[in-house]
């Protein structure tokens, strides 16, 4: 199971780590610089004092001398002078031994005492013309003194480099609130928000930062597309179960009245009703099952439409306009290349043609036709006075989720005088 933490404890924890890191490493370059600094500062001294010794004990007898104190130019008394063994037995025991230790090497030896600590240089010196190892050996204990004093330093710039991080540590939290409390607003007022309330939400109280006025339009657009989807679904419902009631009736209707005459001219009317009613059905399902799934671009071939089937089509809803002193006629300018089965380009066609006849009350409507274009161009009540809540626009939906299935490009749009014309560009361009 995943664990998730809050942006402010994630803050906390990334910054501890940070500050963690700067003291240890602060911390370990003072440790190591002042280490480096004492042996730099050590064998410069020990080489120095070689240097003075072979000149100040040249014309000295040295047979006699286990060891010599040099004093070097301004000595202190804090500070002891240096000591030159000649003779190495009788070097301190705490000493390492002068055969282990290699020439003009500095060597660290700490005492009983931390701040008591001596360095020695195993070097060989030329003295009176011979050749003479010997053994340097420097009191190192001011520079441990001024080492600690060092440290002491240090851990004051601790105490306030702590404080400092701390006040920062702060600052941080503090900011982090004021930028994650919004988002936390945000979450908990779409948990209270209930499924069916798809109206926009507001942005939180808190600094409203880029992100989050994003975040909230993105969310606010996404459920309006929601909404919209829903409320195109319900409408395609309706629109579906107009279409499949209108032929169920007829059906009904034929086969009532086939079961009260027996006259053969009469039966055959009503079978050609139920016929018709049934092949309008089949090819409204197929449509409908053709838009659930993919299309195979390969399958299609291009058709051309003749004016035959234009005027089947057409006529097929003419009984709209029956009573009404309205025509239609083709204007053929050339014949319609399609990419689609023919039911679904008569369902797309008549919808157009139902739409057309249904708003028009007087007039003529013109089925326009060319290669690569169909215009259903009428003389009704144009586009701002037709109601969709008594139908309009439901097959509309239809027609739009057949262009988009098929590649084709649907508008609608009212003419300059009057009435409005409805184009498919077969094309999609």
């Amino acid at each position: 199971m995943n664990i998730f933490h809050s942006a402010k404890r994630l803050t906390f924890l990334y910054f501890s780590i940070v500050a963690i890191a700067i003291i240890v490493i602060h911390a370990s370059v003072f440790e190591l610089t002042t280490e480096d600094l004492e042996h730099i500062y050590a064998k410069n001294r020990l080489d120095n004092l070689a240097t003075y010794s072979e000149v100040i004990l040249q014309g000295n007898d040295l047979s006699k001398l286990t060891s010599k104190e040099v004093n070097t130019q301004g000595n202190i008394a804090s500070e002891p002078n240096p000591i030159i063994y000649f003779d190495f037995d009788s070097i301190p025991t705490e000493f390492p031994d002068p055969k282990t230790i290699k020439y003009n090497q500095a060597i660290e030896v700490p005492l009983a005492s931390d701040v008591e600590a001596h360095f020695v240089m195993k070097k060989r010196l030329v003295i009176n013309g011979e050749p003479r190892d010997v053994l340097l050996t420097l009191d190192n204990s001011l520079y441990e003194l001024s080492e600690e004093q060092l440290f002491s330093t240090l851990s004051k710039q601790f105490t306030i480099s702590l404080a400092l991080l701390f006040v920062s540590l702060l600052v941080v939290l503090t900011i982090a609130n004021k930028l994650t409390k919004p988002i936390s607003n945000f979450a908990r007022m779409l948990a209270n928000k209930e499924s069916t309330d798809l109206t926009p939400i507001h942005l939180p109280k808190g600094t409203k930062t880029s992100e989050l006025v994003g975040m909230v339009e993105t969310f606010n657009a996404y459920q309006q597309r929601i909404e919209n989807l829903i409320e195109r679904e319900r409408a395609f419902n309706r629109y579906t179960s107009h279409e499949l009631r209108t032929p169920l009736t007829v059906m009904n209707g034929a086969i009532t009245l086939l079961g009260e005459s027996t006259d053969k001219a009469f039966i055959e009317k009503q079978r050609q009703r139920l016929l018709k009613a049934s092949n309008s059905m089949n090819e409204f399902v197929e449509t409908l099952l053709n838009l659930t799934k993919p299309i195979d671009e390969l399958a299609l071939k291009i058709r051309q439409v003749p004016t035959e089937e234009l005027s089947s089509i057409i006529e097929e809803h003419a009984h709209l306009i029956s009573n009404k002193e309205v025509t239609w006629k083709i204007k053929m300018l050339a014949k319609p290349e399609i990419s689609m089965p023919p039911a679904t380009f008569h369902i797309l066609l008549g919808n157009l043609i139902k739409n057309a006849f249904a708003y028009t009350e007087s007039g003529t409507v013109i089925i326009e036709a060319d290669k690569h274009y169909l215009k259903i161009i009428d003389t009704g009540i144009g586009l701002s006075n037709k109601n969709e809540k008594h139908g309009y626009g439901l097959g509309l939906l239809l027609v739009r989720d057949i262009c988009q299935q098929y590649h084709c490009h649907f508008s609608i749009a009212d003419n300059e005088m009057i009435g409005c014309t409805a184009t498919v560009n077969l094309t999609n361009s």
